[in-house]
Parts: structure tokens; C-alpha cells; sequence
């Protein structure tokens, strides 16, 4: 006589989707704390920080075909501020964002502007991932 087995169920998925964790981004270390990035863009993104009176300002820029494409700056210090960020002072800061328009990026192709697009529509991460 043949046996078969019972169908096993499959687990349920874990809560958190992988891709969302920041233990597959990219940390900007920052004096007032970390920011998050996906990594998946860690070949083009570029980063930098300067100072605005008392506000940091951390710019996100797209490095595609040798051309740099700015596309959002995380503003810690900022009173318009979209969430907070905590620094290893103990103390939390304001963080708000500047985005801006990257559509017409002439000479790119179809893949690169939609990778360009895709990176900063990522600024969502970094908000999500404020801490």
C-alpha cells in the first residue's frame, strides 16, 4: 500500500518584510543620530552633510552616467518637521525634508530615470526609519 504524506502548512510570513529592516540599508551616521537607506542603491547614492545655522542638513543625491541628480535633504533641526531623530546625546531633534524635482534628467535611459525615480520616492524610507 502506498503512504502519502499530509500537505504541511506553510508558515505565515514574519511580520516584518525584509527589505524594510535596516539591517539591509545603508547608515548615515550623523552627530545627531543614524539615518536609513536602502542598500540596494548603495552603488549611486551619495551623501553629504552641511550646516544651515543650527539645522543639519544631509543631501541625498542620485549618482547615474557620471552626473549627479540631487533629490532630497533630511533636515535635522528643522521646525518643519515630518518625525524625529534621537542622537547618542539622548537628545531628540526635528527632522524635516526638502525634496526635489528630478523628471526631466536628460540622456538617461528609461532604466536609469526610472532608477532615479525609485531612489527618491525612497526618501520614504528614511522617514520610515527614523528613530
Amino acid at each position: 500500500p502506498t503512504v502519502t504524506a499530509a500537505p504541511t502548512e506553510t508558515p505565515a510570513p514574519a511580520e516584518q518584510e525584509p527589505e524594510n529592516s535596516v539591517e539591509y540599508a545603508i547608515k548615515i551616521s550623523t552627530s545627531y543620530g543614524d539615518l536609513y537607506y536602502p542598500d540596494q542603491w548603495e552603488d549611486y547614492i551619495k551623501t553629504e552633510q552641511t550646516r544651515e545655522g543650527n539645522i543639519l542638513v544631509v543631501s541625498f543625491s542620485a549618482e547615474i552616467k557620471g552626473r549627479t541628480f540631487r533629490m532630497f535633504d533630511a533636515r535635522i533641526g528643522d521646525n518643519d518637521a515630518i518625525g524625529t531623530l534621537t542622537g547618542p546625546d539622548g537628545k531628540t531633534r526635528n527632522v524635516g525634508f526638502a525634496s526635489y524635482e528630478t523628471e526631466n534628467a536628460e540622456g538617461l535611459s528609461a532604466d536609469e530615470q526610472n532608477r532615479l525615480n525609485a531612489m527618491s520616492e525612497d526618501i520614504n524610507f528614511v522617514i520610515d526609519h527614523l528613530q
